[in-house]
């Protein structure tokens, strides 16, 4: 799908450039596909307090954090101009389709499916992954707060793709974003699919289950079973919002 996912770091909360971000979102939307998936920001971090405070379980964490993904949702609606919030995803998609600028909350989907480990080392960079590779989206961007360092990415350019295996052993995303999107790249090379355990019935909590997606790779794969689907990801410096139509004039994207 000619779709860009886009996922706003919630450490840009904290930013005094989230403003100007939001206005640029707004006028890419106007021009381009885009779906907008929020953060946590300082939403996911009373959860993370209230789970240190009372020791709550992983199951209730994960749930409270998703949520704080929807509350940021609301908040970036209410700064980038003409979009709207939703947990549909079907009328997300048809909004990028007319054009309009569209946040994604992911709660309800992510409910629905349950496809990732109840862990704090699966945050909104891994959920953004899995909700990309699940639309089949051509494009991850992750807006962080920060520029990747030198030592991660040699010679940085925004407008290229990262190359996860320089991510890997960084803090630049969670800790399961690249064992997310290996195991995903590897489903997509396997016609069967089969062998991939759902997360309840596997005594290994840490391995994803990727249900829908198994269902769209296998008739992806049968129409064109020499180009198994991919989603590229960049990642971007939300303090520097020109990066980001920098990086659509670049590729052209619609």
């Amino acid at each position: 799908m000619s779709v860009t996912v886009i996922k706003v770091g919630g450490s840009l909360q904290k930013s005094k450039n989230l403003n100007a971000l939001c206005a640029q979102l707004g006028n890419i939307g106007k021009h381009h596909r885009i779906l907008i998936i929020p953060g946590g920001g300082f939403f996911a971090d009373a959860v993370r307090n209230s789970a240190q405070s009372f020791d709550l379980d992983q199951d209730a964490s994960h749930w409270m954090a998703i949520l704080a993904m929807n509350q940021y949702g609301y908040l970036l609606s209410s700064l980038i101009p003409h979009s709207i919030c939703t947990e549909n995803l079907d009328e997300a998609l048809n909004c990028a389709d007319k054009y309009q600028p569209v946040i994604l909350l992911p709660y309800k989907l992510m409910k629905g499916k349950d496809p990732l480990p109840h862990s704090w080392d699966v945050t909104s960079d891994s959920i953004a992954a899995w909700i990309a590779e699940y639309i089949k989206a051509e494009r991850l961007v992750l807006v962080k707060s920060t520029d990747i360092p030198a030592k991660s990415w040699d010679k940085h350019d925004s407008r290229l793709p990262v190359d996860l295996e320089k991510l890997k052993g960084t803090d630049i995303v969670d800790p399961m974003f690249c064992e997310i999107i290996k195991k995903i790249k590897e489903q997509s090379e396997n016609v069967s699919l089969s062998s991939f355990p759902r997360r309840r019935e596997s005594k290994d909590q840490t391995i994803p289950w990727i249900p829908a997606y198994a269902e769209i790779t296998k008739k992806n794969y049968k129409s064109n079973p020499r180009q198994p689907p991919e989603t590229s990801l960049w990642i971007i410096n939300g303090n520097y919002s020109d990066q980001l139509t920098d990086l659509f004039n670049h590729l052209k994207i619609t």
